[in-house]
């Protein structure tokens, strides 16, 4: 692999469209909605412009860091471990930006990053959830009735990784249960629940009522 070399962080620019929607995101909080409405174009077409923007920027700022500390790749500073912790690119920009900021500022010359009340309220890295955060979280959601943000808050994770984790838990139980039916039946009802536009609680609770009889609920 040939050596790294730097760009300059005004590509991002190039497109301004999706470049002025990355802004109005993260330095004003503005809905996608509010956006779509502003420019007169879709919904879907905002969203993608956003991640757009914002995948660029952070290989940007991924590639301009390997240069920085003398490494040959950007292994080193992984947007996906990160993206993995937050499951929202906002939150991996101020990761980055807070890890790294005196010389994502210098590289951005002038161009502003994530605000920084935004960074200073980032959640700490976490990589795996313990079972008792787990085990927590699903509490607070189904017999306490808290909302996605209030259980980020409280679990110090984003919303969007509670919301994740919450999901994940309950695919994690309905493919275990695609298993016992399987082995009970021989019947593979995988594709069928699987295709159902569901979240992952009801499709488990929806597999759960067609095979109570087979599926041990404890």
């Amino acid at each position: 692999m040939g050596q790294l070399t730097n760009i300059p962080y005004s590509v991002l620019k190039e497109n301004e469209r999706a470049y002025e929607v990355m802004l109005l995101r993260d330095l004003y909080g503005n809905t996608y909605t509010d956006i779509a409405k502003e420019y007169g174009v879709r919904l879907t077409r905002i969203i993608q412009l956003y991640h757009k923007s914002k995948i660029k920027q952070l290989r940007l700022y991924t590639r301009h860091l390997a240069i920085v500390y003398g490494h040959e790749n950007t292994t080193a500073f992984s947007i996906n471990a990160i993206h993995d912790c937050y499951w929202d690119f906002k939150y991996v920009a101020a990761y980055f930006e807070k890890e790294y900021g005196d010389i994502l500022t210098e590289y951005r010359a002038g161009e502003p990053g994530m605000p920084e009340q935004f960074i200073a309220t980032l959640p700490p890295f976490i990589e795996a959830l313990s079972a008792k955060t787990i085990d927590r979280l699903i509490q607070m959601r189904e017999v306490e009735k808290k909302t996605y943000p209030a259980i980020g808050k409280d679990l110090l994770l984003t919303e969007a990784r509670a919301k994740r984790e919450y999901e994940l838990y309950y695919h994690r139980k309905v493919m275990a249960m695609f298993d016992v039916v399987k082995e009970k039946t021989g019947e593979d009802v995988s594709h069928y629940y699987l295709d159902l536009r569901y979240g992952a609680k009801k499709r488990y609770d929806t597999i759960l009522r067609d095979y109570s009889e087979l599926i041990d609920n404890e």
